[in-house]
This record gives structure tokens, sequence and C-alpha cells, in this order.
């Protein structure tokens, strides 16, 4: 039975980047609870997601031949993260427009912020994955030209009103606070008040923008998002058997919402061998599950309670090099384990009710696969 047409060409990836995004990221934030340890959590993961991005598209030079330097002053920055945000790290977010009050303050305005997708009455902000983010940036790209300026800055991002508690919008409010740089040698000649010098920069910044909206492509967008945002909340969480647990709960409930959205809603004929429901699976998760339709999936299948599905490249373990303690593909396996449940149940598969899946092999443990072994369960 061919299920490749169920999904292929119906769902674009920037509508699985976005379910991703609604599903996956908050019945993450809702397993951890909204609580201020949460969000403390997503503030340090956003600052190490800042840091990591820009260490990649400043220092190591992604833009290939064109020349990126820090914007030098305050309100440069600030355009330039806004543009990050909304290119790379939010773009699904709406209107979001930066107010500068001073030189030293600014007001961050996010009409729908990705982290309050189908959130309401929330009783504690919840975008400050943003405000790190912004942090970090304002800090790393201020604190390139110090030894120049001999000061040292120091960003404080916080959220005052968030639309996950009924307000309009996510409004977020930017200081920026200078100390003396101590032990640096006066420099004659301040290169950043180089009238010459400072046009130069304007036309490199103006250069990299134009790199960002014709050369990112929304896969790389979602790939980002993986690696800078996903891969900065586990790593700040740390990698142990209770994260493993936190992903595969949250793998099965956006298990449950995607098999309702792609499956309920497609109105595929349900298949009532093992080998059919596998393929079935074996093409949900490619197409849909893992949000890239590259990714290669084999299916081996060993009994008819039991198979193998194995992934060439799993987007779960970008941003993280081998030698990881644990697999992360965790949230796969919950998401296996939800959308096969849904199957059996329906269709009454010889008495199996439950699923159990588990990842046996993961790149991050240096294995050159990640491979999930899948078994019904009575």
């Amino acid at each position: 039975m061919g299920y490749d047409s169920a999904f292929k060409g119906r769902y674009s990836i920037k509508n699985i980047y976005r379910d991703w995004l609604k599903w996956v990221l908050k019945s993450f934030i809702e397993i951890l609870g909204y609580t201020e340890r949460s969000i403390g959590l997503l503030h340090a993961s956003g600052r190490l997601s800042a840091h990591a991005l820009f260490t990649d598209y400043f220092l190591e030079n992604k833009f290939e031949e064109t020349e990126v330097i820090p914007p030098p002053y305050f309100e440069d920055a600030l355009k330039f993260v806004q543009r990050f945000l909304s290119t790379i790290i939010t773009p699904l977010s709406s209107k979001i427009s930066i107010t500068l009050e001073n030189e030293n303050n600014a007001i961050l305005d996010i009409k729908n912020s990705v982290f309050t997708y189908e959130v309401r009455n929330s009783r504690i902000p919840l975008c400050s994955f943003i405000s790190g983010f912004v942090e970090a940036s304002l800090e790393r790209m201020l604190n390139y030209y110090r030894e120049l300026r001999h000061k040292e800055y120091f960003a404080h991002v916080v959220e005052r009103k968030c639309k996950g508690m009924n307000n309009p919008s996510c409004i977020f409010e930017i200081k920026i606070r200078e100390l003396p740089l101590e032990g640096t040698e006066a420099i004659k000649k301040d290169i950043i008040e180089d009238p010459t010098q400072s046009s130069k920069l304007s036309e490199i910044q103006s250069s990299v923008v134009t790199w960002i909206k014709k050369r990112i492509r929304f896969d790389e967008v979602y790939r980002n998002w993986i690696i800078y945002v996903w891969s900065s909340i586990l790593r700040i969480m740390g990698l142990n058997e209770i994260t493993q647990g936190i992903l595969h709960a949250t793998g099965r409930r956006a298990g449950q919402q995607a098999y309702h959205e792609y499956i309920d809603h497609s109105k595929i004929k349900l298949p009532k061998t093992f080998p059919n429901m596998m393929h079935l699976l074996k093409v949900f998760v490619q197409e849909v599950l893992v949000g890239l339709s590259e990714v290669d999936v084999e299916l081996q299948l060993l009994t008819d309670e039991k198979a193998f599905l194995i992934l060439q490249e799993s987007p779960y373990t970008l941003g993280f090099p081998q030698g990881t303690f644990i697999p992360v593909c965790d949230v796969i396996a919950g998401e296996l384990e939800a959308s096969l449940e849904r199957i059996i149940k329906k269709v009454n598969y010889n008495g199996a009710s439950k699923v159990y899946v588990r990842e046996v092999q993961c790149k991050t443990l240096g294995d050159p696969v990640c491979k999930f072994e899948v078994t019904l369960m009575d």
C-alpha cells in the first residue's frame, strides 16, 4: 500500500515548521511548567543561542566573501538584531518593531511571538528566550569595539507584557549599561568615529542584510531553529535521563496533535496490517514529523509486532557533536508511540493497545544513523 502521495506536496516546509513550533515547543514548555525556573531556562538558552549565532555569522563569516563587522552603535545593533529575529530566529513572528528611546534604552514590540502560539491566560511572560537572545546579541556586538571605546557594555532585557498573558503584543524593555574598561592603552584614532570607516560599516551592514533576505531559504531557517534554539535549550537543561523523559513526553503530546492534523484530517484509510502501518509511519516521519523532506527513512520489519525505523539524518541531532552521553531524538520516539497507538486502537489490531519506541542508535552517540525500535504491547 502506497502512502507517499498522502503527505507529499500537501504541506509546505513553512507549515511544517509552524506546526513544529506550535506543537513541539509548546508541549515542551507545558511539560516543563510555566514557572520562574522554566522562564530562566529559556532566558539562558536565548543567551547561549545568541553566542553561537554570533560566532557562526560574524567570527566564522558564514556570509561567504562579505566582510562582516558587527554594528558599532546601539541603534544600528538593535536594527541588526531585529533583522536576525525576523529572518532566522523567529521568522513566523509578525510585526517586529524597535523604538529607540535614548542612547541607552529601547522598546521591542512583537505582535505575534512564536513562543505564545495557542497560549492564553498565562500567569507569567513566556518569551524569555527572546529576552536572552537580544541581551547576548547586543553585548557581543557592542563589546566587539570595547578596546576602542574603553568601555564594556551590559544589556538587560525584560519582557514587560506578553501575548500569552492576553496582551495585544509582547513588549520588551531594553537597557544598556556602560562601564569603564580598565587596563586598556590609549588609542589615538578611534575608527568608529572616523567618517570613512562609518560609511564603510554602513555599506557592509546593508550588504549583509541583502544576503540574509536572498540566500536563506525556509528549510535553512528550520535548521537554524534546531541548531541554535533547540540545542541551546537542551544544553542548558543538561543531557540526562530526566531530559530524555521530558523529550519523550513532549513527542507523545506533539504526536497526538500531528496525527489528528495530518492523518485524521487527510482522511487516510488506516492500514490493518503491521507492515502497512509501519510504511505509513515511515512516510509520516519523513514528510511531517522531522519537517525536512530530504531526510531518508528506512524501514526494517522484524515480526508482526516489531520493526526498526532508521533515519540517515535526524534534525534533532543538529548542533550536537558526537560523544553526547544520551540519544537526543526522543521527541521522534514519543511521536511514533502516540501516532501508532492511535492507529492500532482504531483498527483494533490483534488486541494490542500500547506501543513502545526507543532510540537504540543515535548519531550523537557516534552511531552512523538514528535507529528506533518499535514494539507493540498488549
